[in-house]
């Protein structure tokens, strides 16, 4: 699974506050987008780029 965009994206918490996420090429290390993703119950396995889940692994 690849997932891409170009720039900035706003990407809104649960609560509803958007949050600016700039694509990297290294999803493993865009630690902005891994904190929305908590917000959300999943986490990033840091290992391996598409795999999110609800307990990192």
């Amino acid at each position: 699974m690849t997932i891409k965009w170009t720039g900035t994206i706003k990407v809104k918490k649960k609560e509803g506050a958007s949050v600016p996420v700039t694509y990297s090429l290294n999803v493993n290390a865009n630690t902005v987008l891994h904190a929305i993703g908590e917000y959300y119950g999943v986490k990033k396995l840091k290992t391996d780029a598409p795999h999110w889940s609800y307990n990192g692994r």
